[in-house]
């Protein structure tokens, strides 16, 4: 199996898992389902991004968005679901309007991707590894702005902690 061979099956693995994500996220019934779904779809884009060569952004991906967004989302829908002791309704009258206007886009962008001429070098595909120039980037130009932005966040989390530990006054 040459090269090009394995970044196109690898590429069409990552669009399939990512297509399912997104189309579970959406047609799931349950809240917790569809947040599992959207974990599916960010995974596939981190493959993507190992795909582009981009590991920082794929590792990024998968601590940021996977780690700790979609980590937070689940908890809040797990305390949060059936606070008021009813069941939501998921349902929607919208749904064949919303399925035609999404089929005629892709139908738009199936032609659109047709009609375009694509140069793809398989031989180009494999280049150096960015993570080492981001991170000289960030330890040798960017070294104050990227302390700077520590400390605000820094100063965030403990005006955070202050507000919500704030004592009642006495009534």
């Amino acid at each position: 199996m040459s090269a090009d061979t394995a970044i196109i099956l690898y590429w069409w693995f990552f669009t399939i898992v990512v297509v399912a994500g997104a189309v579970g996220t959406v047609a799931l019934r349950s809240l917790y389902h569809s947040a599992l779904s959207l974990v599916v779809c960010l995974a596939g884009v981190a493959g993507y991004y190992v795909l582009l060569n981009a590991e920082f952004l794929a590792a990024a991906q998968v601590v940021i968005y996977i780690g700790a967004i979609m980590v937070l989302v689940i908890s809040a829908i797990l305390v949060s679901e059936n606070v008021m002791g009813r069941q939501i309704t998921l349902t929607n009258r919208l749904v064949w309007p919303g399925i035609i206007a999404a089929g005629t886009l892709f139908c738009i962008m199936v032609y659109a991707n047709m009609r375009t001429i694509y140069a793809f070098d398989p031989e180009g595909a494999w280049l150096e590894s960015n993570v080492r120039h981001i991170g000289w980037s960030l330890m040798a130009t960017y070294t104050l702005p990227f302390e700077i932005a520590s400390l605000l966040l820094f100063m965030a989390m403990i005006g955070a902690i202050i507000i919500s530990r704030r004592d009642k006054p006495d009534a």
